[in-house]
């Protein structure tokens, strides 16, 4: 998976207690990676957890693809552009982001691609039905624990007060 670097991680805090967060991407500034949603019509960082678990991977795995993906969408390489969809590549992991209709761009979806191929091998997700039931809190929660401890802190973030 890819270096995840301090800034990215720092930007990622407002997931952790359930708001978007902004990517400073290099090469298109602004991207709103939302907090989203998990089920049929999901999206944002619940949604990419619950993909990859349909995938056959672990919660402890697929938050790992989330916060990876946005180390792609920061300092990725801008390798593709058709229409109102942009390719981030970084390593392995391809973000897909996409200009919403408030004229925003935001973290649409994600490939991962084997070493040495240039398009990602697509993966047949498992039925929803045969899905193992992971609770929105227990993503969530899963999530704060690897960004605390990518972090180097021990304790749980909370959301700051103003």
């Amino acid at each position: 998976m890819n270096e995840i670097s301090e800034k990215t991680l720092q930007c990622l805090k407002p997931l952790s207690y359930g708001e978007s967060a902004i990517i400073q991407s290099e090469c298109l500034g602004e991207v709103l990676y939302e907090f989203g949603s998990t089920g049929r019509h999901g999206h944002g960082l619940l949604h990419i957890i619950e993909k990859r678990m349909r995938e056959g991977y672990c919660l402890e795995d697929a938050v790992n693809v989330a916060i990876a993906v946005a180390e792609s969408v920061a300092s990725g390489k801008l390798t593709n552009s058709i229409k109102n969809t942009r390719h981030l590549d970084k390593g392995r992991i391809r973000a897909i982001v996409a200009i919403n209709t408030l004229n925003k761009i935001v973290v649409t979806g994600y490939e991962i691609r084997n070493e040495g191929e240039t398009t990602a091998t697509k993966q047949r997700p498992a039925d929803y039905a045969s899905t193992p039931y992971v609770r929105s809190e227990q993503m969530v929660a899963s999530f704060n624990y690897r960004l605390n401890q990518l972090l180097g802190k021990g304790k749980c973030m909370t959301k700051p007060t103003s």
